[in-house]
C-alpha cells in the first residue's frame, strides 16, 4: 500500500499541487508572523545590549533615570575609585526629554509621528573618560559647541561636518545651544537599530537639559576587576548610594543606586520586551487566524479529493484491500503531503518574512536588524503542515472504508449521508450554544477585572461562533446560494447552471466560504466598533470640549509635551484659560492600587490630572453631583460607574497606594457623566505631581481658550513664537485637534485590516483551489456540455459566475456574523468609549463590491482550464 500511495501522488500531479498549495498558504502565514517576531525580539534584546555593553557600573537616582538627578561632583569621585577606569555624566538620552533640533535653514530635523525617535545624549570630548558603544567614523570629537550626528541621520538629513544645528531641551528649564558639527558617530554594529542621535559635549548637556546635575554616571572597570566587585567599591565608597534593588521601596529624594552593567541591560531588555511582546502576540495572533483559516481550507480540499477518489478507493477494496489498508493510504498520503507541503511552505515563509522586513527597514518605523531564523519555526512549521493535513484526511479516508465498493463503483456516488448531515447540525448547534454563552460571559465582564477578563471569552467566544456558523451553514447554503444567484439567470444557460453548480453542492459552497467567513467577519466587526468609538470621540468632543487650541506631543517614542509649552501658554495675552492634561499611563510606575475603607478594589486605575483652576472653562464633562471647586485640596474628580461602583458620592473619600510616595487619601469633589475627554479619575496637577515621583512629568496635552477676538487657525505673533520654540510639539486648533484624534483610531483600523486582508486573501486562493479541484472533479461534466454545444465563453461565465456566488455566500456571513459581534462588543465596552453603535455602511457596501471582484478574480485561472479542456478527452474522462 505503501508503493501504492506513491505512484498515486505522482499519477495526479494536478491534484496533489492543489492539496498541497492550501498546505503551504497556512505554513508560511505562520512561519512570517515568527520569524517578524522573532526578529523585532532580537532587535529590541540587541539595542539594550548595545547601550549597556560598555557600561559595568551605572549611578542614578534610586528608582530610575527619571527620578532625580546625580550631583555633578560625584564623578569626580568615583573617577578617584580603585578599578574605575572611567566614568562619564549623563545628560539625555531619552527622546522624550531631549532634544529639537533644527538646521541653519530652519529645518525641523527632530522627526516625531510613529517613526524612530531622535536623541540626544551627552559624551565627554575626552576619548579616555568616555563610556560608550559610539565609535568616531569621521571627525573629532565633540567639544563644547560642537555636536556629532550619526552616520545615518547624517546622510537622511543630508548633514556634513561644519554645518550648524539648533539643539534645544524639553525641559521647563531648558536652554537652546547652536552646535557646529565636527563628527559623524556609529552606535555598535548597527547603529541604534532605527534611532537618531544627535552628541554633545557635558557642558552644553547641562545647557540643554536645564538640570542641576547628570541624569546618571556611566562607569567602566579596569581589566580584572568585575562589575559586581566595582558596584561593591562604589556603594561603600559614598552613603548616598545604595545597591539596585529593583523590588525595593525607594529610601527618599536625594538617594542614589548603584547597577551593575548585566542589571542596566535587563533593566532596559525588560522596558523594550514590554514594546515588542506586543508586537509579538499581534503577529502570532493573526499568525493563528491565518492557521485557522487555513486549517478550513486544507480540511475543505481533502474532503473534496477523498470525494473525487471514492471510486478508486472501492475499486482498491473490491481487488482486496482491505478498509484498514484503504485508510492508512489516505492518511499517510496525508502525512507526505503535509511533510513536503511544509517544507515549502517554511521556505514561502521566509521569503515572505525577507520582504515584510525589508517594507519596515525602508519604512524605518521599527528595529529589524538581521533576519532572525530560529529552529523552532522550523519545527512549529513541520508540526502545523504535518498534524492539520493529517488530521484533515483522518475523518474522510474512515468514511471511505465504511462504503460497500459495490455501491462506491457505481456512477455519481457520493459520500454525503444523512446521518453525518444529522451529527454536523447537532454538533454545530451544540457549540453555537457554548459560543453564545461565552460571548455572554465576555460581554458582561467588569472593565476593571482587566483587558484579559473581556478579550479572553470573547475571543473563544468568537472562535467557537466561526466553528458553529461553519457547521450549520450548510443547512442554509443550497437556498441563499438560489437567492444570490438568481441575477445570474440573465446570462442565459450559463448563469442558470452558475447557480444550480452553487446550490447543488451546500455542504462544498458552505465549506469553500467558511474560511472567507472568518476574515470579513472580523473585518467587519473592527469597522463597527473602530465606527462607534470614532462616533464617540466626535460627538463628545462636540458637546464637551470648550477649548480652542491645543498642544500635542509626537505619536512615537517620547511622545508628550514638557512643562515649558505650558508655561509659555499660560503666559500669554493672547490665552484666557489653560490646563495640562496628564496621565498615569504616560509613567513609568508599577500598579497604583485604590482602597475604600480598607478594601483593594482597583488595581493601575489610569489617573488624568488637569489644572483645577481652569479646567471648568475648557471642558464640561457634565456634572451630576459635586464640580471641580476643592480639587485642588487633595480633590477627587469620578466618572459615574467608577463612583457607582465604589458606592461612594461627593464628600466620601478614596485611598490611593501609590509605589514611590506611599498612601495619599482624596475626597471626591464631584461625579460626572462624560469620560470621554477627562477619564474615570481626575486628580490635580499639584497632587499628581508629589504623588508620582519622576524628576520629568509629560503632559499628554496641553489645551487653551484663547481671548476674544484671537483666531486659532491664524494665530498670532506669541503662539507662533511659541510653536517656532518647539518644532516637534503640534499646534492645533479645535478641528486640527479632533482630526488628530481620528488618525490615531484611523491608522489603527488600517494596520488591523491589513492583518486581517491576509486571511481574506488566504480566503480567496482557497477558492481559486476548490474551483480548480471543482473543475478538475467535472472534467466530464465540462466535457459533456461542450459536446452538446456550449461554447467556451459559456463555459468561462459559468465558472465565474459560481465563484461569485460562492463568494457572496461567504460575505453574507462574514458581514452578518461580524455586525453580531461587533454590536454585542461595542455595546458592552465603558460608556467613555462607546456610546451609540454605528454601523459603517460604507465598509459593508464595499466589502460586496469587492467580493463580486475578488469572485470574478479567483475564477480565472479555473475557468482558464476549463475552456481549454480538450472535448473527447474531457468526455472519456472516468469511464
Amino acid at each position: 500500500m505503501l508503493s501504492l500511495t506513491f505512484k498515486n501522488l505522482f499519477a495526479n500531479k494536478i491534484r496533489f499541487a492543489l492539496t498541497m498549495f492550501a498546505v503551504v498558504l497556512g505554513v508560511a502565514f505562520a512561519v512570517t508572523a515568527f520569524t517578524l517576531s522573532d526578529t523585532l525580539g532580537k532587535a529590541f534584546d540587541g539595542i539594550a545590549e548595545t547601550i549597556a555593553e560598555p557600561v559595568d557600573v551605572a549611578v542614578r537616582a534610586q528608582g530610575g533615570f527619571n527620578n532625580g538627578t546625580v550631583p555633578n561632583e560625584l564623578l569626580e569621585e568615583l573617577r578617584s575609585i580603585d578599578g574605575v577606569a572611567a566614568a562619564d555624566g549623563l545628560y539625555g538620552g531619552d527622546p522624550a526629554l531631549c532634544c529639537d533640533v533644527v538646521s541653519a535653514d530652519g529645518e525641523n530635523l527632530s522627526g516625531g509621528g510613529f517613526g524612530p525617535p531622535l536623541i540626544g545624549q551627552s559624551l565627554d570630548p575626552d576619548p579616555a573618560k568616555q563610556v560608550t558603544s559610539f565609535n568616531l567614523v569621521d571627525g573629532t570629537w565633540p567639544t563644547q559647541g560642537e555636536a556629532g550626528v550619526d552616520i545615518d541621520f547624517a546622510e537622511d538629513k543630508d548633514i556634513s561636518i561644519g554645518d550648524v544645528l539648533t539643539v534645544k531641551g524639553k525641559l521647563g528649564d531648558a536652554g537652546t545651544v547652536d552646535l557646529t558639527v565636527s563628527a559623524t558617530l556609529k552606535l555598535g554594529d548597527d547603529n541604534g537599530a532605527g534611532a537618531s542621535y544627535v552628541t554633545f559635549s557635558p557642558a552644553d548637556g547641562a545647557n540643554i537639559m536645564g538640570l542641576d546635575g547628570f541624569q546618571a554616571i556611566w562607569v567602566r572597570a579596569e581589566d580584572g576587576v568585575t562589575e559586581t566587585e566595582l558596584a561593591e567599591r562604589i556603594v561603600g565608597s559614598d552613603p548616598r548610594i545604595v545597591n539596585y534593588d529593583a523590588d525595593s521601596d525607594l529610601a527618599g529624594a536625594g538617594v542614589l543606586e548603584g547597577l551593575t552593567g548585566q542589571q542596566l541591560e535587563d533593566e532596559f531588555a525588560d522596558e523594550f520586551a514590554q514594546f515588542a511582546t506586543a508586537i509579538q502576540w499581534g503577529l502570532l495572533g493573526f499568525a493563528v487566524l491565518a492557521l485557522f483559516v487555513a486549517a478550513l481550507l486544507i480540511s475543505n480540499t481533502f474532503a473534496m479529493v477523498i470525494s473525487q477518489r471514492i471510486r478508486e478507493l472501492a475499486l482498491l477494496r473490491a481487488v482486496g484491500a482491505t478498509g484498514r489498508q484503504v485508510a492508512q493510504s489516505v492518511m499517510i498520503e496525508g502525512l507526505l503531503i503535509g511533510l513536503i507541503a511544509s517544507i515549502l511552505g517554511y521556505g514561502v515563509g521566509l521569503a515572505l518574512s525577507t520582504f515584510f522586513k525589508a517594507l519596515l527597514d525602508r519604512a524605518d518605523a521599527l528595529p529589524t536588524g538581521a533576519l532572525v531564523i530560529a529552529p523552532r519555526t522550523f519545527v512549529v512549521a513541520l508540526f502545523i503542515g504535518v498534524i492539520v493535513t493529517f488530521l484533515a484526511s483522518i475523518l474522510p479516508a474512515i468514511r471511505a472504508t465504511r462504503v460497500p465498493p459495490v455501491a462506491a463503483m457505481r456512477e455519481g456516488f457520493s459520500l454525503r449521508s444523512d446521518s453525518r448531515g444529522i451529527v454536523r447540525t447537532v454538533g454545530g448547534g451544540l457549540v453555537a450554544v457554548l459560543a453564545v454563552l461565552m460571548l455572554a460571559v465576555g460581554f458582561a465582564a467588569d472593565a476593571g477585572d482587566g483587558l484579559a477578563a473581556k478579550l479572553g471569552p470573547l475571543g473563544i467566544g468568537a472562535v467557537l461562533s466561526f466553528v458553529a456558523v461553519a457547521a450549520l451553514s450548510p443547512i442554509f447554503a443550497g437556498p441563499l446560494a438560489r437567492v444570490l444567484g438568481a441575477p445570474l439567470r440573465f446570462l442565459g444557460t450559463s448563469g442558470k447552471l452558475a447557480q444550480q453548480n452553487a446550490a447543488r453542492s451546500p455542504r462544498r459552497t458552505a465549506s469553500t466560504a467558511s474560511a472567507l467567513m472568518v476574515g470579513l467577519a472580523l473585518i467587519t466587526l473592527a469597522a463597527v466598533v473602530g465606527a462607534s468609538i470614532q462616533d464617540r470621540v466626535n460627538t463628545a468632543f462636540r458637546e464637551a470640549v470648550k477649548g480652542d487650541y491645543f498642544a500635542v506631543g509626537s505619536n512615537g517614542p517620547g511622545g508628550g509635551v514638557t512643562g515649558s509649552v505650558y508655561q509659555a501658554l499660560s503666559t500669554s495675552d493672547s490665552v484666557d484659560s489653560v490646563s495640562r492634561f496628564r496621565s498615569s499611563f504616560l509613567t513609568t510606575n508599577p500598579e497604583v492600587r485604590a482602597v475604600v475603607n480598607g478594601e483593594e478594589i482597583v488595581k493601575n486605575p489610569t489617573i488624568t490630572a488637569v489644572d483645577g483652576a481652569d479646567i471648568a472653562d475648557l471642558v464640561d464633562p457634565f456634572f451630576i453631583e459635586g464640580g471641580t471647586d476643592g480639587l485642588a485640596d487633595d480633590g477627587l474628580l469620578l466618572f459615574k460607574d467608577p463612583a457607582s461602583d465604589l458606592e461612594v458620592s461627593v464628600g466620601d473619600q478614596v485611598t490611593f497606594q501609590f509605589p514611590t510616595t506611599g498612601q495619599r487619601t482624596l475626597t471626591v469633589r464631584g461625579i460626572y457623566d462624560d469620560a470621554t475627554i477627562l477619564d474615570n479619575w481626575v486628580v490635580d496637577i499639584s497632587t499628581y505631581e508629589q504623588v508620582f515621583s519622576e524628576t520629568v512629568q509629560l503632559d499628554f496635552f496641553v489645551m487653551s481658550k484663547l481671548a476674544e477676538g484671537v483666531d486659532a487657525s491664524n494665530p498670532p505673533d506669541d503662539l507662533a513664537a511659541i510653536a517656532a520654540e518647539n518644532p516637534s510639539i503640534s499646534f492645533l486648533d479645535s478641528q486640527g485637534f479632533l482630526e488628530r484624534q481620528q488618525e490615531q483610531i484611523n491608522f489603527v483600523l488600517i494596520a488591523l485590516n491589513i492583518l486581517l486582508g491576509l486571511a481574506v486573501l488566504i480566503a480567496f486562493l482557497g477558492i481559486v483551489n476548490t474551483l480548480a479541484l471543482s473543475v478538475f472533479e467535472r472534467t466530464r461534466e465540462i466535457g459533456l456540455m461542450r459536446a452538446v454545444g456550449m461554447r467556451r465563453r459559456q463555459v468561462a461565465q459559468m465558472i465565474g459566475g459560481e465563484s461569485v456566488v460562492v463568494t457572496l455566500f461567504g460575505t453574507v456571513l462574514g458581514v452578518a456574523l461580524g455586525m453580531v459581534l461587533g454590536f454585542g462588543l461595542a455595546q458592552s465596552l465603558p460608556a467613555s468609549v462607546v456610546t451609540n453603535v454605528v454601523v459603517p455602511w460604507g465598509t459593508i457596501i464595499a466589502s460586496f463590491v469587492v467580493a463580486i471582484l475578488a469572485g470574478l478574480l479567483a475564477s480565472v485561472i479555473p475557468a482558464f482550464r476549463a475552456v481549454r479542456l480538450d472535448v473527447l478527452d474531457a468526455i472519456s474522462t472516468g469511464t
